[in-house]
This record gives C-alpha cells, sequence and structure tokens, in this order.
C-alpha cells in the first residue's frame, strides 16, 4: 500500500533533525517516496549535509532516474558531490549525456568543484560546442555575479584543474584563443586575471597556466559551501 502524503508538521520536523544535528536521515529517506516535487528537492538537499549509507543510496538512484523531478535530480547530483568529492565523478560523468539540461549543468559544476579527470574528453568536447554558439551581449553577464551565470566557465575550470599534459593545456588554449570574440567581457575578463595566456593579445611565450586551487575555489564558494567532506 502507498504511504499517505506527509504533514506539513512531519517534513519540517524532519529537516529540523538536520539542522539540529539530529539522527534523521532514515527518516527523510521513507519521507522522500511520499513527497510532493518541491519537498523531494529539499530531501535530496538536505541528504546532501548529512552521512550515512541509505541516505546516499537514495541520491544515486534519484541523480540515475529520469522520470525523477528535474529539481530533485540537481539537489541529488550537488548532495552527491557534496558528500563524496572525487569520489563521485563517475556518477557525474554519467549525468554529463542526461536528457534534462539542468542535470547537465549541475553536473558540470560538480565536476569543476571536485571532479578528476574521468570527464576531460566529454567536457572539452562540450566546451567546442557551446562557444561558438555563444553570442555575447553588453549587459549579458555581470562580473559580480560571473560564477552563477557563465556556462562555459565551469567547464573551463574543470579542465583547467587537470592539464596533465602540454597538449591538453594547448588545446584549451587554442579554443578559447580562436572563439575570444564568443566570450562576454567579464569572461574576458576572468581569463586576463586567472589564464592570461587564453587572450590571443598575449603571447604565449613564458604565460603561466591556470592554479587549479583558484579554479575550484571559485566554484565551490557559492555552490558548495555546505560540503561536509
Amino acid at each position: 500500500m502507498a504511504r499517505a502524503k506527509i504533514s506539513e508538521r512531519e517534513f519540517e520536523s524532519a529537516l529540523s533533525l538536520i539542522r539540529e544535528g539530529g539522527v534523521s536521515e532514515a527518516t527523510l529517506v521513507l519521507l522522500y517516496g511520499s513527497a510532493d516535487d518541491f519537498r523531494k528537492s529539499q530531501i535530496a538537499a538536505a541528504l546532501g549535509r548529512v552521512p550515512g549509507s541509505s541516505g546516499l543510496r537514495l541520491l544515486q538512484d534519484v541523480a540515475a532516474d529520469s522520470a525523477q523531478p528535474a529539481d530533485a535530480r540537481c539537489a541529488a547530483v550537488h548532495s552527491l558531490a557534496s558528500r563524496l568529492g572525487p569520489d563521485a565523478s563517475d556518477t557525474l560523468r554519467t549525468c554529463l549525456r542526461d536528457g534534462d539540461e539542468d542535470v547537465r549543468g549541475q553536473a558540470v559544476l560538480a565536476l569543476a568543484a571536485f571532479g578528476t579527470d574521468v570527464a576531460w574528453s566529454e567536457i572539452y568536447d562540450d566546451l567546442g560546442k557551446a562557444l561558438p554558439s555563444q553570442v555575447p551581449t553588453p549587459y549579458g553577464l555581470q562580473w559580480e555575479t560571473l560564477v552563477l551565470q557563465s556556462r562555459v566557465l565551469p567547464m573551463v575550470c574543470y579542465l583547467g584543474r587537470h592539464l596533465n599534459t602540454p597538449q591538453r593545456r594547448a588545446m584549451v588554449t587554442e579554443t578559447i584563443r580562436s572563439n575570444w570574440s564568443h566570450l562576454y567581457v567579464p569572461e574576458q575578463r576572468w581569463f586576463d586575471e586567472n589564464w592570461s595566456e587564453c587572450n590571443p593579445g598575449n603571447s604565449l611565450t613564458g604565460s603561466s597556466g591556470p592554479n587549479p586551487e583558484i579554479l575550484s575555489a571559485w566554484i565551490r564558494k557559492p555552490f558548495f559551501e555546505d560540503a561536509i567532506l
């Protein structure tokens, strides 16, 4: 028999236990099945802030299930990255080919923050497709909110964290230089500050590559401050 819909009081009580450090992971897992779409996303987000194997299994199932609400799936991807860090990389790589654009975008953010280099080729290919289709406008992106708005820079942050060979560095650098006009002005400024050799107006000789820790921190600050790694 299907479980009855949860009450507001029941739901808020479970979330309060999370905030107060109570053991409520099992309760949230049980509540997920009978929650509405909005509460499912809240539960998936809450499970990113507590340890526990049953919550982890639920997050993995939700992230992989295209029948689940998109917001819940995005929250599950975020929570998996927050809990597992680099160990979530294989799951995040799978999400890169998901049918939902928001889920794919969340996977890129998570990989940029924590991921190993398992998805380097896929994200490099995606960058090469995204840049030529981008048509910047004067007021499209703002410097103050760039990390929240740019589609390109999370991909670049991931790629820049894993320049294991000179060839990789040259590939990304050339891709950005040849598509410089497709970048918004704040994105160009970002490259000047973090990876200056990507600016075609600069010499490649003697240029330094990006700092992987800075790239990761730039993504983590707004998106993964509550990670429990």
